[in-house]
Order: structure tokens, then C-alpha cells, then sequence
């Protein structure tokens, strides 16, 4: 079964130039990962320092194993400082 997922991540606002470089890195290998059906990052109109990943997975497993790959973890250790919060929301489409 798919697995829809809603990142939001909150940057600290002297760090959004900073993290749009590691957002776009993030990205670019996310998108080769297996299973990886859609990965896109939205940023908010109005309190810019509010990002959405919004993402599409095959499974529940194949999430998983994202969050354990090597960029995604070197990501997480490379922003700890910047973010300033982060929330994660798993759903499931409605058919």
C-alpha cells in the first residue's frame, strides 16, 4: 500500500539561504531512491521560513529505508542547528 508523508520542517530565518542548497542536494538523491514515486518541497507564501516536503512512497518499508540512507542522515546532522522544528504527518490516500 502506498504511503503518503507531510514534512514540515521550520528554519530558523537566518539560515533559509543556507538550507536551500542541502534542500536540493536532499532532493536530487531522494528522488533515485527505490520506491520514491514523488518528492517535492513547497515553502510557504507568507512565513518563508515554513517548508513541506511532500512525499509519495511505494510502502511504509521503502520511507524506512530513506530515512536511513547516508544523505538523509548526513542531512539531519548537517541542519540540526538551522531547523527549528519539524513534524511529520504518515497518511493514507482514500479510495
Amino acid at each position: 500500500m502506498k504511503l503518503t508523508v507531510v514534512a514540515d520542517v521550520w528554519v530558523k530565518p537566518r539560515h533559509i539561504k543556507d538550507l536551500r542548497p542541502l534542500f536540493t542536494e536532499l532532493l536530487d538523491h531522494t528522488l533515485k531512491e527505490e520506491g520514491c514515486i514523488e518528492y517535492s518541497l513547497h515553502q510557504d507564501n507568507e512565513d518563508k521560513s515554513h517548508f513541506m516536503f511532500y512525499e509519495i512512497w511505494e510502502t511504509k518499508a521503502f520511507w524506512k529505508k530513506h530515512l536511513d540512507q547516508h544523505h538523509v542522515v548526513h542531512f539531519t546532522k548537517q541542519t540540526k542547528e538551522m531547523i527549528r522544528d519539524f513534524k511529520v504527518k504518515q497518511l493514507s490516500e482514500v479510495n
